[in-house]
């Protein structure tokens, strides 16, 4: 299918749906609206999306930014209806049926980008694993620890993280964070256990860790495992 884009009359029935969904998790996805005349419209360029099934983030990031990047769209990552749209393209990616047939939605940023706040513009699942995947391209390996989990369940490795572009986006601070959180190319045990963790070296400790030091510290200059050497011993059961 050649992707198109919601305009403001079909991204505004896309959240209705989704708003729908949240009360009524039988609601059917309405694949008709993807190709609708009177709801889309066309990108400019002939792109063509295959329906894929992607077993972790980095996978879709890996596939979307090879769709999308440098195919001639003018900054594609602030196109909310781009990205809606895409989202009902990959409706079973970002919001599967349970084994009842039901979809759990979730808030409508997750399908909707909130292009307007960085604090949630990320927690599009589409949208989120294309911008963490483009911002480490060169060297993708590197973003997996906030890449690790399936498309529909970021975690909250990715909630202390990509919340905060500085550390999103930092060379360092991505490879830190895969290093200890990451193995065989999925987390460790104990490693999406947020600041409930009594044990230490949470993904939330190590975010605030790095905003401490970085008044000392030019993290900004890093290698990808310069900040390893710098960390407390709470994150030693990680290494």
């Amino acid at each position: 299918m050649i992707v198109r884009r919601f305009n403001t009359v079909g991204l505004e029935r896309f959240a209705e749906w989704v708003r729908n969904l949240r009360e009524h998790p039988a609601t059917p996805a309405l694949a008709e609206m993807l190709e609708d005349p009177s709801l889309t419209e066309s990108l400019g360029v002939q792109i063509e999306v295959e329906a894929r099934q992607f077993p972790r983030r980095f996978e879709a990031g890996a596939y979307l930014h090879g769709l999308l990047h440098g195919k001639g769209l003018h900054e594609p990552e602030r196109d909310a209806g781009l990205w809606a749209w895409l989202s009902l393209f990959f409706v079973d990616q970002v919001c599967p049926k349970d084994k009842n047939g039901r979809r759990k939605a979730g808030e409508l940023a997750r399908h909707v980008p909130a292009l307007q706040r960085y604090d949630r513009y990320y927690r599009h699942l589409l949208l989120g694993p294309y911008s963490l995947y483009a911002a480490h391209s060169e060297e993708p390996d590197r973003a997996l620890g906030v890449l690790a989990n399936p498309v529909d369940k970021p975690g909250d490795v990715v909630e202390q993280f990509a919340s905060r572009k500085y550390l999103a986006t930092s060379t360092a601070v991505m490879g830190a964070c895969t290093a200890l959180y990451v193995q065989n190319g999925a987390y460790r045990k104990g490693a999406q256990g947020g600041g409930k963790s009594l044990m230490g070296g949470t993904s939330r400790r190590l975010a605030d860790f790095v905003m401490q030091i970085d008044r000392t510290f030019d993290i900004g200059s890093m290698a990808r495992l310069g900040l390893l050497d710098l960390l407390p011993k709470e994150f030693q059961r990680f290494r």
